[in-house]
């Protein structure tokens, strides 16, 4: 319960009896929506992301590792690489398998998406932003979405992630320096969507693995813990208000506690995505089964979309956030 990468792994999937295995939630929603009919675009910045994987032969995702796409062979043993690479993967003959088609096929589809997309990303100028880790990410996602009419997307998935809040010591000298990094890259990314006129938009969700005790340790830090607060920012989330129950006894007889403030959570990040899903465009209870499979367990705590946000929106993008 109490490690990262395990919970990490299980905030990614939303899955927890793995009813879809190998997939993650935000892949299971770009399956939805394309079903749907809506031409979606998934991206993962800095770090390929299982929480992207989609059921197999539905969407796809693309990871960026940093704000200048490196091209395909960007250093080539002879001028006449490229056009090798093309007529190999071009050949087909009568021995020619399904596994090697297969392949040929992805390998010219990514050198040309590659090329397509590094043009247009080096095309597109968006305001100033931080330079620290996840400002940079937050640009490359705010160079994307101003690129969406290029790419043909009506709806936009990106996955970012910020580490480095596992203070077991000097919790508030570090956490001071995260959240001005945090506040700071939001502001860039606020300013910059309002620019392009797409704020109302956008729904950035902030999620993590887990909570933090409420009690210090002996080193003036924080432990794993369990329950935690997480936010929900956009142009049209219906904003200034706190959602789920809060404690009513934060003692250590409380009936939540687990001690050294350990808090059993009392809303599921299935009420969550529920709502945010439903905004995006999955409405029917069948597909949000299958984007939320363990959904049918909080059936009567679910979010709605109304419970979310003032409106719908024609044309959506999400953005999560890990650490």
């Amino acid at each position: 319960l109490y490690s990262h990468d395990d919970m990490q792994r299980e905030t990614r999937r939303i899955d927890p009896f793995q009813e879809a295995p190998g997939t993650g939630l935000l892949g299971r929603l770009s399956d939805a929506l394309q079903n749907n009919g809506f031409s979606v675009g998934a991206f993962s910045v800095g770090a390929t992301s299982e929480a992207l994987a989609g059921r197999n032969g539905l969407s796809s995702s693309t990871t960026i590792y940093n704000e200048d796409l490196e091209s395909f062979d960007p250093k080539p043993s002879s001028k006449y690489s490229r056009i090798a690479v093309e007529y190999l993967n071009e050949a087909t003959a009568l021995q020619s398998g399904m596994f090697g088609e297969t392949w040929s096929s992805l390998i010219r589809q990514s050198i040309v998406s590659n090329e397509v997309m590094k043009k247009t990303l080096k095309e597109t100028d968006v305001g100033s932003f931080p330079r620290n880790d996840i400002g940079r990410q937050l640009e490359v996602v705010s160079r994307l979405i101003a690129t969406r009419h290029c790419r043909g997307n009506d709806r936009d998935i990106f996955y970012v992630e910020m580490s480095g809040f596992d203070h077991h010591s000097d919790m508030l000298d570090k956490l001071d320096k995260k959240l001005e990094d945090i506040d700071a890259a939001l502001q860039a990314f606020v300013a910059e969507m309002k620019s392009q006129k797409e704020w109302d938009n956008v729904a950035l969700v902030a999620a993590s693995e887990f909570g933090r005790t409420l009690s210090p340790n002996s080193g003036q830090g924080t432990d794993h813990a369990w329950a935690g607060n997480y936010f929900v920012i956009g142009g049209k989330v219906n904003g200034s208000q706190i959602l789920g129950a809060y404690p009513s006894d934060l003692t250590e007889k409380g009936d939540l506690m687990l001690g050294r403030g350990r808090l059993i959570p009392t809303t599921s990040w299935d009420a969550v995505w529920s709502g945010v899903a439903q905004w995006f465009g999955v409405e029917d209870e069948g597909q949000l089964s299958e984007v939320l499979p363990n959904r049918g367990n909080f059936v009567r705590n679910m979010f709605t979309a109304e419970d979310l946000f003032v409106s719908v929106n024609e044309d959506d993008y999400t953005c999560e956030t890990g650490d």
